[in-house]
């Protein structure tokens, strides 16, 4: 079984600083005793370190015990060969508007109800993010107004960790979302390469989650699709949540029995096609933050829906019981049995970690 050690990381310390306005911190590793110059990390190199976080209230980087690294993400990425299905968007991305605005240039995965792809807005000279949709949405009148509704919505959520929605279009019957290019990497990808998180990264990556996740709450849009592939930490260290605006395609996923988002992430209530609030929103974080401790998600990434239900009574085990508890009541079987809000749970994390690593110091 996988075991949440927070000893594998080497201490940190951090320093304030500042960028584009907004609270960043500036990451100083503590020198050990034979300091070498610090470097990046290449993806070919054979280390297992965290990852450099900016947030709202931190910013940290793990260092090896033997020596110093700062993670830049700027890895690289193999480019995906064409496709029949990245022929056929492009064929459409390439054309959407008469005037040719958004030309495709790669694609950037697949996910959350369509594929994404990196394009370039000719008209404004600048490089934006794609969604094309799934088809399916065009067979749901109903679906469609409430894309557009959420899309209004979502539009107006100007918050420094949630990736901006420019536009929604439509074009001969399909639709696309028009968004902010963030280069970087989900935090799937880097689970993936690096393995699980320190104790102190995961507590950044709650509290800027509950950050932006509270805002738009506030705001009366759910995110619904909460998982680590919506999780970008951009070049410059900085994370924020995507996918925001599709909710609709969620929700007419689970009615119509096709599952378009993670069952393993998803609350029942959402996997039976049931009502969902802010709490379903609660459940996905608390299955994040299990898996950015324990490397792994609580049920296997393929785990289909019905499988999902069924063990989704199933205890939080390999984690300390202050953490293991917090996890445990976000993921209640009943929603009223859950933290009510992101932010009562972002709390209850933050202080049960607190309490672990003084108890663990102790």
């Amino acid at each position: 079984m996988l075991k949440f050690n927070p000893r594998k990381r080497a201490p940190i310390r951090t320093v304030r600083g500042g960028k584009e306005g907004g609270e960043v911190l500036a990451v100083k590793p503590e020198a050990p005793a034979s300091s070498q110059p610090v470097r990046t990390l290449s993806s070919r190199e054979d280390a297992n370190p965290a990852v450099r976080l900016s947030g709202r209230g931190r910013d940290l980087t793990a260092v090896r015990a033997h020596r110093q690294v700062v993670i830049t993400k700027r890895t690289h990425v193999p480019r995906r060969t064409a496709g029949p299905a990245r022929t056929r968007a492009r064929r459409f991305v390439r054309r959407p508007t008469a005037d040719n605005r958004y030309v495709l240039k790669q694609s950037l995965g697949k996910g959350g109800g369509g594929t994404v792809y990196l394009a370039e807005d000719r008209l404004l000279n600048l490089r934006v993010a794609i969604k094309v949709l799934d088809p399916v949405i065009e067979r749901h009148p109903a679906t469609v107004a409430a894309l557009m509704h959420e899309a209004r919505i979502t539009m107006g959520l100007t918050h420094n960790h949630i990736v901006r929605l420019h536009n929604l279009e439509r074009v001969k019957g399909k639709y696309y979302l028009v968004m902010e290019y963030v280069p970087g990497h989900s935090l799937r990808k880097i689970l993936r390469q690096y393995g699980p998180m320190s104790l102190d990264n995961v507590v950044t990556v709650v509290e800027v989650c509950a950050d932006a996740l509270s805002y738009a709450h506030g705001m009366g849009v759910i995110h619904r699709d909460l998982k680590p592939g919506n999780l970008l930490l951009s070049d410059g260290g900085v994370l924020k949540v995507i996918d925001f605006g599709i909710a609709s395609l969620i929700d007419r996923s689970a009615e119509d029995g096709v599952i378009l988002g993670t069952p393993c992430y998803m609350s029942p209530e959402q996997l039976r096609g049931d009502t969902v609030d802010v709490r379903t929103d609660v459940y996905a974080l608390a299955q994040v933050v299990y898996e950015l401790l324990v490397g792994r998600p609580r049920l296997p990434y393929e785990v289909s829906a019905d499988e999902a239900l069924a063990q989704a009574r199933s205890p939080v085990t390999g984690l300390p019981d202050e953490m293991a508890a917090v996890i445990g009541k976000a993921e209640a079987w009943d929603p009223d049995d859950r933290w009510p809000t992101i932010g009562a749970f972002a709390e209850a994390f933050v202080r049960a970690a607190d309490e672990y690593m003084a108890r663990v110091r102790g």
